[in-house]
């Protein structure tokens, strides 16, 4: 039952050996009454012949033998030790006072008592003590994990929603997905690039929702002409000699969109930092 110093055993295996513990410690906690037994015909004995004092021994060495093994079964830490202890005050006061075998006799059969109630339990201090360690290993474990499940609940709750996508910019998302798709198959790599070059632009519009009211027009039209001429080509019509040049017009222009808008919010950040720096130069921070 005894492991070596610095051994981990698994949760489930270390609960295990702890049970095993306990068990072989109430095994040997149930064999402690055992040892009154030879004082059941002595207390008839006397008894039978009127011997009171002889009578208040035996009982009151029988009471202390089974009050040893309650002491052993609570499998608290040192615990064979306080039995084996225990046992030989049994053993001193039946042979004290039940057979009146005088204070040598006594003495020699308690300390024979107890130890061989120390053999018996040997090891089980120890078996105990290494149960009690693992529970208390366990709790601590348990207390962790669920302090860090709170914690972790706790920061959940704290931060801050991520912004929902604009109900435009999800569903332009969704069709460029399907324009893309449908792009691909029909291996058109100028229908491709236009739409690509829109999905540049709903990422942009995604960095910089601020821009959607103006840009809103702008995909409204170009969604739906690629989607006509995504339906018209998928459906087999005989691509017009204007299409590449539709096809790349739409593409320049979302290049230029997604420019204008970069453009925009740079001229926008130089300005803050221009009006800054003039404040902390006025406040006579800088």
């Amino acid at each position: 039952m005894r492991r070596r110093p610095g051994l981990h055993l698994p949760p489930g295996i270390a609960a295990a050996v702890s049970r095993a513990g306990r068990r072989a410690g109430h095994r040997r906690a149930s064999l402690l009454p055992l040892f009154a037994l030879p004082l059941l015909p002595a207390a008839f004995m006397a008894l039978l012949f009127g011997r009171g004092h002889a009578l208040g021994g035996l009982v009151a060495a029988g009471f202390i033998a089974w009050a040893a093994g309650r002491v052993l079964r609570r499998g608290r830490p040192g615990g064979a030790r306080r039995a084996a202890i225990l046992m030989g005050v049994a053993a001193g006061v039946a042979a004290l006072v039940g057979a009146q075998l005088g204070t040598i006799g006594a003495a020699v059969l308690a300390a024979l008592a107890w130890g061989g109630t120390r053999l018996l339990l040997d090891g089980v201090d120890a078996a105990e003590s290494e149960a009690n360690a693992e529970a208390e290993a366990t709790r601590v474990e348990a207390a962790r994990a669920e302090a860090t499940r709170a914690e972790a609940a706790a920061r959940a709750a704290a931060a801050p929603p991520e912004p929902a996508m604009p109900a435009v910019l999800r569903d332009a998302t969704a069709r460029l997905a399907r324009i893309e798709a449908a792009a691909a198959g029909l291996r058109d790599s100028r229908l491709l690039a236009a739409s690509q070059a829109m999905g540049e632009v709903v990422a942009e519009l995604l960095l910089r929702p601020e821009r959607l009211p103006a840009a809103r027009r702008f995909l409204t039209v170009q969604l739906e002409g690629l989607e006509r001429v995504t339906a018209g080509l998928s459906a087999g019509a005989t691509p017009p000699s204007g299409l590449p040049r539709l096809l790349d017009d739409m593409r320049d222009a979302a290049d230029r969109l997604r420019q204008d808008m970069r453009r925009a919010a740079d001229e926008e950040l130089d300005i803050q930092v221009r009006v800054l720096s003039a404040r902390l130069r006025e406040e006579g921070y800088a």
